[in-house]
């Protein structure tokens, strides 16, 4: 193949694409583009080196109107202007691109054995995430950290109460918490074991004459 750098027009291939784009009327050349990205993105067992490189051009031209573009394509690519690509192209090239870097992709095989591959692999990457953005990673929260205040009421919390933050997540099955009037930390209301203790401690001293305090 007649490759000198790894731009979407760097190779013999996709500059004569670009020519034809040149020599045909503007009213004909998004249905050129959009010929060559269906045929990359179509179901195959094989993707040839040439069809491979005609659609990045093509993915690149379709870059290039993107808003997020940040720089031309190549010096080699179409110098007569493209008329507005119409947005569903953008999901083709995607498509397209992704058959390019497959294991059933000429192209991807030979450029495998290349000094430059990582770079050629790095700048199909920046076509493709330009047109499709990926979607930054997220860590699931197992739990959440509020600061306790009066103002919270009662919740389902479990209080850490040397550092007065609370915790909320699953399992946390705690007692309602109210205003302690002696600090400035919740405590929790008495269970329904506690108050039966306190009955049946209260019962055993009548029983025995002995009074509470006043």
């Amino acid at each position: 193949m007649g490759t000198w750098d790894i731009g979407p027009f760097d190779n013999d291939t996709a500059a004569d694409f670009a020519g034809d784009l040149d020599e045909a009327a503007l009213e004909e050349r998004e249905a050129m583009i959009r010929g060559v990205l269906m045929r990359a993105a179509g179901p195959a067992d094989f993707l040839g080196i040439y069809d491979g490189e005609r659609a990045v051009g093509a993915a690149a031209l379709v870059v290039a109107q993107h808003s997020d573009c940040d720089r031309p394509c190549s010096n080699y690519g179409p110098s007569e202007p493209l008329p507005e690509l119409p947005a569903d192209l953008r999901m083709l090239a995607v498509d397209a691109l992704d058959q390019v870097v497959s294991n059933q992709s000429e192209l991807a095989e030979l450029w495998a054995e290349a000094a430059n591959w990582s770079k050629w692999r790095q700048d199909i990457t920046r076509l493709r995430d330009v047109l499709d953005p990926p979607i930054p990673p997220q860590e699931d929260a197992l739990f959440e950290v509020y600061s306790v205040t009066h103002s919270h009421g009662p919740q389902n919390l479990s209080q850490n109460p040397t550092s007065g933050v609370a915790c909320v997540g699953p399992g946390f099955e705690r007692p309602p918490l109210r205003d302690s009037p002696r600090s400035d930390r919740l405590e929790p209301l008495p269970s329904e074991v506690d108050q039966a203790v306190g009955r049946r401690r209260a019962r055993s001293s009548s029983l025995h004459g002995v009074s509470g305090p006043l």
